[in-house]
């Protein structure tokens, strides 16, 4: 096994080459993919306390209705009735095939609750757009929010944090895409190094 770590043997090239090979090709596919920019929002969802419903009870059921809500916006109901209350937002960026739809708006817009915050994201490469849509998301939820929680009164809606745009884009993530590639490379560099060790020792 004192073979295996020689370092005569210069396996450390093949640490170095391997990372740096899958480095360039990850910079070269995130290059290929449109650089989109993040809009954030946050609504905070609120249960009022009713007599036979204490504060924890309360905020609990916050939380669940902002758990809810999250689902709800990516759902092709929610996408119809934004189409049909925000007429003055664009969605022509829809396929008409239902399931191409449901995954543009998927890959478009993602919302999750964090406890009682219902936080939205919208992405675009243009800042402004992504700014837009989610004003949109925002006002359908605020006006037309009986219709997905059901909670009539009981229930309020509140605008937090109003939609704000990342100074650079957010997708695709280059730090992110760097490391994993790194670390692909230097798996890959340690299979080679083993194998060729194998084979030395047959």
């Amino acid at each position: 096994m004192s073979e295996f770590l020689e370092p005569n043997r210069n396996w450390w090239r093949i640490y170095l080459v391997y990372p740096l090979i899958a480095a360039v090709l990850a910079v070269g596919l995130t290059l290929l993919q449109p650089l989109e920019y993040r809009a954030n929002s946050q609504i905070l969802v609120i249960h009022k306390i009713l007599p036979n419903l204490d504060a924890y009870s309360a905020a609990r059921a916050s939380e669940k209705l902002s758990q809810n809500l999250a689902e709800i916006i990516g759902t092709a109901s929610f996408v119809a009735v934004l189409q049909e209350t925000q007429p003055i937002v664009p969605l022509n960026f829809l396929e008409v095939d239902e399931a191409k739809k449901r995954q543009q708006w998927e890959r478009k817009v993602e919302a999750r609750a964090v406890n009682s915050l219902l936080e939205i994201s919208v992405y675009d490469p243009v800042p402004q757009n992504a700014v837009n849509l989610n004003y949109a998301i925002i006002q359908t939820l605020l006006a037309q929010g009986d219709e997905f929680h059901g909670g009539g009164e009981n229930i309020r809606l509140k605008l937090v944090n109003p939609p704000l745009s990342s100074r650079y884009p957010a997708r695709p993530n280059f730090l992110l895409n760097l490391i994993l590639a790194g670390l692909t490379g230097l798996a890959l560099a340690y299979l080679h190094i083993y194998l060729n060790f194998n084979r030395s020792l047959k």
